[in-house]
């Protein structure tokens, strides 16, 4: 047991190599420790170490082996599967990845809208466009917490503008200049929007949005 809280202490002074060696060793090669309650976990936590190191297909086999435990001896299973969705994601398994983040328990709110968000993307890496638009709205719909909120509108915005909706996309990216000023998606709506202008001959308007990035985030790559 004092491995494993050794390689907990690596982990969280980012040591993650240090913590994989010790981890996959608990896992793998100390049957005296197979006895223990923190046997399991043990496996998340290699998995999150491999996760941490970008080496997302080892992160994916650890992830895996851990929801396959019995259900009794996963604590944390709705991060294990958004997180096991993320690896999926990384290496482009999209399929994949939508399936895994759809069996986040919806009562998990922060987890699950993650989950919907990154499913979202997935489908617009697909080319699902609409899919990913209509799952962006449901999100809207469902309520999401301001700290995705932003990025959550900027994403719509742009996926309508590619299906042609610049009436739609302009409706979520003034929402989000109106209410997310101190988000670093503001001077991209703001981009966004100019965009939408020249699209619909009111070049004026578009000056007005380009202006106001210069003016308020003179240093943003959109200002550039």
């Amino acid at each position: 047991v004092t491995q494993f809280w050794l390689a907990e202490s690596y982990y969280r002074n980012s040591q993650f190599q240090r913590s994989v060696d010790i981890n996959l060793n608990l896992a793998l090669r100390n049957n005296n420790f197979k006895g223990n309650k923190e046997y399991s976990t043990s496996f998340y936590n290699l998995a999150y170490g491999y996760f941490k190191l970008g080496n997302f297909e080892q992160a994916e086999v650890w992830f895996q082996r851990y929801l396959n435990l019995p259900r009794g001896e996963i604590l944390y299973l709705d991060e294990a599967r958004t997180r096991l969705g993320d690896c999926q994601f990384m290496q482009r398994k999209y399929e994949q990845a939508i399936e895994n983040f759809s069996l986040v328990n919806a009562n998990n709110t922060a987890l699950k809208n993650y989950a919907v968000y990154q499913t979202s993307i997935a489908l617009g890496l697909k080319g699902d466009e609409s899919g990913k638009a209509e799952m962006l709205k449901s999100l809207i719909a469902g309520g999401v917490g301001n700290s995705l909120y932003p990025e959550v509108l900027y994403e719509l915005g742009r996926t309508l503008i590619l299906t042609g909706d610049n009436n739609g996309a302009e409706f979520y990216l003034k929402e989000l200049s109106e209410r997310f000023q101190n988000s670093h998606y503001y001077p991209k709506a703001l981009l966004e929007l100019g965009l939408i202008g020249l699209n619909k001959g009111e070049e004026n308007k578009a000056i007005e949005y380009y202006k106001s990035i210069l003016t308020t985030n003179p240093q943003s790559p959109e200002a550039q």
